[in-house]
């Protein structure tokens, strides 16, 4: 059974606001809440799924560390936290960022945090604002009880169990996070027993029945002096933090780690507290017991066929990378999730002692070796698809670099269009896709330098400028003239008329098997209908979708056309039912429909596209990048999905798998697509 995580009118009034922040580019000060683009994790059975699509959902992430020191450290809250920090993690394909916690920092106990001003409001706000920017990056949060004490002892080390202190923290961490469902709780970092310093043997045996009910008694240490104090503590188990969590009100994901340092996990089954929504927290360096790939099919295999495992971490302490491959591809056989340690600003003349574990340089480059494999492994994870990118400094010149990309040599004829308009642009896609030639943009009152440059590396022999004056100036007709004396315009008294001439100037005397008709009044629909119809030779017509007849043009178009087939592409909020009843009156009519503009593309796809090994991406909240992609996307045969500008809906990662794509091609500079889109990060 799946619990369910109550949302609350504050956390829905939070989930549109940070949408429409996203939107704006911009990132939520408060509160915690998950935006769309994150996972919702939650237990089914044996597997993490995703709540939001009931998918399997296996986390790739990254350690976030420096919320568990810094604060009483004295120089911060943690390392710098920012949105374009946010968007970088999630760039390397990354859905999960483990959170450290510092028990007195979060609680305000023994002087922390620490340094001018901080205080424990400060410090819970930083960690919510974090989480924050992760969610709006499309990435999931763990929060991790990492650093504790008991009472009257600095929370400056790790323990060996938790104390009534940690209850309380789960208490207040649990209540602030509670409505958020991209969050999950790792309940303490690494339960262990204590060595005497002396080498004497062990001081505490931390045994498995308190490891769930507490009752044992753990030294204190002195974290300074490295050594124990001689008194010792009162251990909470983990079903008293669980209890606690639950009594919150949260719901979700809780992780639990096994003893020795989380990597023994044999008494995990026949101890865990009674709750559906459990998830084994392991951690697998290559210094603990369990370090082989058959410990690791003797003990924790059969573990992940019952309860989901997340390996929350691992790295290599002699600054290889073997180790790391052979663990990341035994949980991928498996199924498990996995977070290395850790995701460090660390420079490479740094002697931090734990540099050989960071995985990114400060310059934001992956650090070899752990940083570079693991960036590396994410990508071939991404379903092995070759991902690159067209882009441009303008939407001039993206149209510009499309059109080199798809002509290398010369072309023809060459279609030009406004680029600050979109409606004439939306029916001359498919016809120059239709003529194997680029669709190239202009300001409406000169033609920029790097397009007249590009149109004379063509050498075309004609020009096709598409739209009246009011869009393509007779200024921008001369310039091009200049260029190529023979240029024609193609235009109409409105977006609709001009649709029609496009059309039927493309199809003189030629009838289609099929035309695609979308609405004039927004771009997204007509921008993937223009793909799928270049493809297949057909046009596309636009119509007045709110409107409850055809217009005049419309229909003398479709007469002379005289299709076999109409595929309106939209809803009947796009295209209205009576729009789409007249235009049975010429050929029957089928309707592609979707939730959003999302949908539809993929809809489209499915439509027009059996198989490609060929896809193309631009954004769907903007339409010069897509205008040109279009055109391309016919030339070639492969469909066009439109997508938020931060990711790859989850519809999309599937038409991929389901036509056999191996290449994905992104149009659009990282302000259009950010570098999460480039790893195809769901959203």
């Amino acid at each position: 059974m799946i619990r369910p995580i109550r949302v609350s009118s504050r956390a829905a009034a939070a989930l549109v606001l940070a949408v429409a922040l996203l939107a704006a580019g911009l990132t939520a000060a408060s509160p915690a809440e998950a935006a769309p683009g994150a996972p919702h994790p939650q237990v089914d059975g044996a597997r993490l799924v995703d709540a939001r699509t009931g998918r399997t959902w296996v986390p790739h992430g990254v350690n976030w560390p420096s919320f568990e020191y810094a604060c009483w450290q004295g120089w911060g809250y943690s390392q710098s936290t920012s949105a374009a920090e946010a968007q970088l993690i999630a760039s390397w394909g990354v859905d999960l960022v483990r959170l450290p916690l510092n028990q007195d920092c979060w609680l305000g106990l023994n002087g922390a945090p620490a340094g001018g001003g901080r205080t424990a409001a400060g410090y819970r706000s930083a960690v919510e604002s974090w989480v924050d920017q992760l969610h709006l990056a499309g990435v999931a949060v763990i929060l991790d009880l990492h650093i504790t004490a008991p009472a009257g002892v600095a929370a400056r080390g790790q323990r060996a169990m938790p104390d009534a202190q940690s209850v309380t923290a789960w208490a207040s961490i649990a209540a602030r996070f509670a409505d958020d469902p991209s969050v999950m709780f790792d309940l303490f970092n690494e339960p262990y027993s204590r060595w005497a310093p002396s080498g004497g043997g062990l001081a505490f045996s931390l045994s498995w029945g308190c490891w769930r009910d507490g009752g044992c008694h753990p030294p204190v240490e002195d974290d300074a002096a490295g050594a124990l104090s001689g008194a010792s503590y009162a251990a909470v188990g983990m079903s008293e933090l669980l209890a606690a969590v639950r009594s919150a009100g949260a719901g979700q994901p809780a992780l639990l780690a096994g003893i020795d340092y989380a990597n023994d996990l044999n008494g995990w089954l026949s101890h865990r507290p009674h709750d559906d929504q459990l998830v084994v927290s392991w951690h697998a360096y290559p210094g603990q017991s369990c370090r082989t790939i058959g410990c690791w099919d003797a003990t924790v295999a059969p573990i992940a066929d019952q309860v989901p495992v997340i390996v929350t971490e691992f790295g290599q302490t002699d600054g290889g990378s073997d180790y790391l491959a052979r663990l990341m591809d035994w949980s991928d056989e498996h199924g498990i999730g996995y977070l290395p340690w850790a995701w460090w600003r660390v420079d490479a003349s740094e002697s931090l002692s734990n540099s050989r574990y960071a995985l990114v340089d400060d310059d934001g480059r992956p650090k070899a070796p752990a940083g570079t494999l693991f960036h590396d492994h994410l990508r071939e994870l991404g379903g092995g698809r070759q991902v690159d990118r067209v882009s441009g400094a303008d939407r001039y010149a993206a149209a510009v670099g499309v059109s080199r990309a798809a002509n290398p040599g010369a072309a023809s004829a060459v279609y030009v269009a406004s680029g600050e308009k979109f409606p004439d642009a939306l029916s001359a896609a498919p016809v120059a896709a239709r003529d194997h030639s680029p669709l190239l943009l202009t300001a409406g009152g000169f033609l920029p330098a790097v397009v007249r440059a590009e149109i004379a590396r063509l050498e075309p022999d004609r020009i096709v400028v598409v739209g009246g004056p009011a869009s393509v100036s007779d200024t921008v007709l001369a310039q091009l003239a200049a260029i190529q004396p023979r240029v024609e315009r193609i235009a109409g008294a409105d977006r609709y008329a001009a649709s029609a001439a496009i059309a039927r100037a493309a199809f003189d005397g030629i009838h289609p098997d099929t035309v695609f008709v979308a609405t004039g009044e927004n771009f997204p629909d007509a921008l993937t209908a223009g793909a799928a119809a270049g493809a297949a030779g057909a046009p596309v017509l636009l119509v007045p979708g709110s409107a409850s007849e055809l217009g005049p043009d419309t229909r003398a178009a479709l007469s002379a056309l005289d299709p076999h087939s109409i595929v309106v592409v939209g809803g009947p909020a796009s295209v209205s039912d009576a729009v789409m009843g007249a235009l049975g009156a010429f050929a029957p009519v089928t309707r592609i429909a979707g939730a959003d503009r999302f949908a539809v593309g993929v809809g489209v796809a499915r439509f027009a596209f059996g198989s490609s090994d060929r896809a193309i991406l631009a954004t769907g909240l903007g339409f010069p990048d897509a205008l040109a992609a279009s055109a391309w996307a016919g030339t070639i045969g492969a469909p066009l999905y439109v997508v938020p500008g931060t990711c790859v809906t989850r519809d999309v990662l599937a038409d991929l798998d389901r036509l056999g794509a191996t290449r994905v091609t992104l149009v659009g500079g990282p302000v259009s697509l950010a570098p999460s889109v480039e790893t195809l990060t769901p959203c």
